[in-house]
């Protein structure tokens, strides 16, 4: 039977930005659910999705299933439950950010049916996130009391995590890749340093940021009351703080299961890790293209 999906919290962000940190800490409250690598491989096991949670708490088993039943993004799962791919394809890795005005009437009714029936009597809150596109206007649209934490972090160790990874679209060039053309002074900015892929990353960042923005100013202020943004910055300078700043602004109660996540778990910024790992060519151009794409302005700190 589904329970009524109240006030679910999205948790959004660039990609590489810190919010499987957040989410995860945040998913040790008692009263959420969420998706779990299960719903990964079997879309439609909800059923096993919430033994799975029931077992965590279960001393013997707990300590084996914790790792492997962590909160996961669960890509597959959304795309099956809305476009009926079991790969990651038209929701999952749109060419821009997802609005109000695509979503469709069906996809309400099966969204709220889904997460309805993930639902148990004590975690009776929905938590999850999907990196990239924030995809805020679709999340209201369909849930118009939901609750949107999203997690800011500086372009530089963003775009110097995205540079190393195999799955980054960007390898591909703009033409190919997952963030829409690139705007004419983007293109410019990129051919003025070469076409680099760091510069790419960096555009990348601002345009992700600058959709997130963009919905925000599309909502009806009652409706912005329902976002909030916070720092990786922040919140590695004071965890405890931020997640009981979330947990306030996402109505959950305190939880000693959460304090207990954020003391065992090592939390450190290393924003400063890309003057490592990228050449002092690399850096300058960075930092440049940075000035150019003004991405103060859409740090929006």
């Amino acid at each position: 039977m589904a329970r009524k999906v109240e006030k679910p919290i999205f948790l959004v962000g660039t990609g590489r930005c810190g919010s499987m940190l957040l989410y995860r800490l945040l998913a040790e409250h008692p009263h959420v659910m969420y998706p779990t690598i299960v719903l990964d491989f079997w879309p439609t096991a909800l059923r096993l999705n919430r033994l799975a949670m029931l077992a965590k708490r279960v001393p013997l088993l707990g300590r084996p299933l914790r790792d492997p039943l962590k909160a996961w993004e669960g890509f597959t799962f959304w795309e099956y439950h809305i476009t009926g791919a079991k790969q990651p394809a038209g929701f999952s890795i749109p060419y821009r950010d997802l609005r109000e005005d695509d979503v469709m009437t069906y996809w309400k009714k099966s969204l709220h049916g889904v997460f309805g029936r993930m639902l148990t009597r004590k975690r009776h809150r929905l938590l999850t996130k999907l990196p990239g596109w924030t995809r805020v206007g679709f999340y209201k649209e369909v849930f118009p009391d939901a609750k949107v934490v999203h997690l800011i972090r500086k372009p530089h160790p963003v775009v110097n995590s995205l540079i190393k990874e195999s799955w980054w679209h960007g390898w591909h060039g703009p033409a190919k890749w997952r963030w829409g053309p690139l705007t004419e002074e983007e293109d410019r900015i990129w051919k003025r340093y070469d076409e680099s892929y760091v510069v790419l990353c960096a555009i990348q960042w601002k345009k992700t940021l600058e959709a997130y923005w963009l919905s925000i100013n599309r909502l009806k202020p009652e409706q912005r009351r329902d976002c909030l943004e916070i720092y990786y910055t922040d919140l590695c300078e004071n965890p405890a703080g931020i997640v009981r700043q979330v947990s306030e602004f996402c109505e959950l109660a305190d939880s000693p299961a959460v304090q207990r996540a954020i003391a065992r778990t090592p939390i450190e910024s290393r924003d400063d890790k890309y003057k490592c790992d990228l050449t002092p060519k690399q850096q300058e151009q960075l930092e440049a293209s940075l000035e150019d794409l003004q991405w103060r302005r859409h740090y929006g700190k």
